[in-house]
């Protein structure tokens, strides 16, 4: 999770809201606080590869009570009521509505996250273990104060050619991917303002590599994805 009060604290100075993309977060605590208390508005992801899923969508949570009943409109059409105390259409919107099944989907995790989040955890930490003294990568290092729920357990390639490791990782039947994207490299973005070189974007894109991780995943499973790994390397 990213430490929030720094930049809460510009955000009380300045007057601005703080948004929080905290898609991949779910479950995930800083300082004992759950990630979605700490800024004004936090946004979470239910698409397919995330944590806790419903298919695809999403989750926004606030404590403002005016910033809520906006998004209820909004996700209604702009529907409210009006100068006259009429049910109209008063602002821009769109449908965004979860429908009830869906939203009992995600239910249904929720009310196991601890459970869910936990099994991450325990799972990360035997990678953890098993790629410890394993000089050629470095593993993720969460905070003392902080809990990850382990969206992703990615791994950076000190040593060795991460595309290379990824392809015959693959030919072994283990499902590995690369960990992000440097977005000033992609066709889109490449005509907008940059500043430097950005060379950690360059390096987090050319040489993470995500490990399995999932409910189903064994620990014999995770010993063999590490001694795969290992003599690639």
């Amino acid at each position: 999770p990213l430490d929030l009060e720094p930049i809460m604290e510009l955000g009380k100075k300045y007057k601005i809201p703080v948004i929080e993309d905290a898609a991949c977060s779910l479950g995930a605590e800083h300082k004992g606080k759950k990630v979605g208390s700490l800024a004004n508005i936090s946004v979470f992801s239910f698409h397919p590869r995330k944590v806790f899923t419903t298919g695809d969508g999403g989750l926004i949570v606030t404590n403002d009570q005016n910033y809520a009943e906006l998004m209820l409109s909004m996700k209604k059409f702009g529907s409210g009521l009006t100068p006259e105390s009429k049910p109209g259409f008063i602002r821009w919107g769109t449908n965004y509505r979860m429908s009830d099944i869906l939203g009992a989907v995600a239910l249904g995790q929720v009310r196991k996250i601890d459970k869910i989040v936990n099994d991450r955890i325990e799972k990360a930490m035997i990678y953890n273990e098993l790629l410890k003294d394993v000089e050629e990568v470095r593993i993720p290092e969460i905070t003392e104060d902080s809990k990850s729920n382990y969206q992703t357990y990615a791994i950076y390639i000190k040593k060795g050619n991460r595309d290379s490791i990824l392809d015959k990782m693959r030919e072994n039947n283990i499902e590995v991917q690369i960990g992000t994207y440097a977005l000033h490299t992609q066709p889109f973005f490449k005509n907008l303002k940059r500043v430097g070189n950005l060379e950690n974007s360059l390096a987090l894109f050319n040489n993470l590599l995500t490990l399995p991780l999932h409910s189903e995943l064994s620990k014999d499973d995770q010993i063999l994805v590490v001694n795969t790994l290992k003599e690639l390397l």
